[in-house]
């Protein structure tokens, strides 16, 4: 019988391969440490942004806004972020307003241009200081542009219900060709939210980008 040791037949790893999935292992145990601290710090980057009225933009072919403070319960404000196109219009409806989809007709709309820089478009109530009747005023890019409606009377209904829709202070995006609503208000002379009829009375604010 012979005593010549027979050779090993299984898998050898040389020094240098250990060392090579070692780091490896080591390399994605780290990325997977980083990724996981990595999102929530980016959510809340994103949190202070907006608190800061500074929006945040994903996704350049579809149109973002995002609802600005403001210091009057009758003013509303969004900064908006348009992608590049021929441009783009805000509508607004006074009265009309349905649960959902748009109204059947607008009182008036702003053009605006699409710079893909952001924008700040308001509407605010106002009372007449002479005739005591109330209206409001779209604006954009720094400009009143029109005056919408006149003798408005949903703001001071008594008693009154508001349900209210749109942008919120988080910064959203839109499918691209589709409306941007930002605000749906309607209103009713009610405490019960279920007597709000449909349509109903208030305002929409809503953009369409120009193909």
């Amino acid at each position: 019988m012979s005593d010549t040791p027979k050779p090993r037949t299984g898998p050898r790893f040389s020094l240098l391969s250990l060392l090579v999935l070692t780091a490896i292992t080591v390399l994605v145990a780290v990325l997977w440490v980083e990724l996981r601290e990595v999102g929530p710090l980016r959510r809340e980057v994103r949190r202070l942004r907006e608190q800061s009225g500074l929006i945040t933009v994903d996704d350049r072919t579809r149109p973002h806004a995002l609802m600005l403070k403001s210091d009057s319960p009758f003013e509303w404000r969004w900064l908006v972020w348009l992608p590049e196109s021929s441009g783009a219009v805000v509508r607004v409806a006074n009265g009309g307003v349905p649960i959902t989809g748009l109204p059947a007709e607008a009182d008036d709309e702003l053009p605006i241009r699409t710079t893909q820089e952001p924008l700040v478009v308001s509407y605010r109530i106002h009372r007449d200081p002479v005739d005591n009747w109330l209206y409001g005023t779209l604006s954009a890019e720094g400009r009143v542009a029109i005056e919408v409606g006149d003798d408005l009377a949903w703001p001071e209904f008594s008693p009154k219900v508001f349900l209210r829709g749109g942008v919120t202070e988080k910064t959203q995006s839109f499918a691209p060709g589709k409306p941007v609503e930002l605000l749906r208000l309607r209103a009713a002379e009610t405490t019960n939210v279920r007597m709000i009829p449909n349509p109903a009375d208030g305002v929409m604010i809503w953009l369409e980008m120009k193909p």
